[in-house]
């Protein structure tokens, strides 16, 4: 196997579907540290398929990895384990996804708009800070959170014409 591959070749061999190819590299590099790399890897392990067998429990190591070694896509991912995978642990979920939710990643802000709208892992729900991440979420490119404000709109608008047309009449 070629050693020579930097984290973003095999990422462009990860992009164009060469996934067989792609994993054993990007397992050899997080071997050697590389925190984007365990990352990727991560990905691979915890999801099985495409010829790799799943394994969460060096999923949830090679992402712990990657978010000790400041790495945005790490901290989501572990926080994503811990928090609905098997191995639960709600203050390291919570803790690495405030991280990257502060750094605006959109699937943690959608994530948290979701935890403070069906009130999850302690927290109680809270409709303003569910509202407030979804927006966050939308404005930083989350599809997920685009679709679910615009619904919300829409839901709110046909309520307060109800309720003027209720009043008005």
């Amino acid at each position: 196997m070629n050693t020579h591959y930097s984290v973003d070749q095999v990422i462009s061999l990860h992009k164009r579907q060469r996934f067989k190819e792609a994993f054993p590299l990007f397992h050899q590099l997080a071997l050697k540290g590389d925190s984007l790399a365990c990352y990727y890897a991560g990905l691979y392990l915890y999801e099985g398929g495409y010829g790799v067998e799943k394994n969460e429990i060096e999923a949830l190591q090679l992402f712990y990895k990657s978010a000790i070694s400041n790495n945005v896509l790490g901290w989501y991912m572990y926080a994503n384990a811990c928090l609905y995978g098997n191995y639960y642990s709600r203050k390291e979920g919570l803790k690495y996804l405030k991280k990257s939710a502060d750094e605006n990643h959109p699937d943690a802000l959608y994530m948290l708009s979701q935890i403070f709208l069906n009130g999850e892992h302690g927290y109680e729900i809270d409709n303003d800070k569910y509202e407030g991440y979804l927006t966050k979420a939308a404005n930083h490119g989350s599809e997920k959170a685009q679709k679910e404000l615009a619904t919300l709109r829409k839901d709110k608008m046909s309520r307060d014409i109800k309720f003027l047309r209720g009043h008005l009449i």
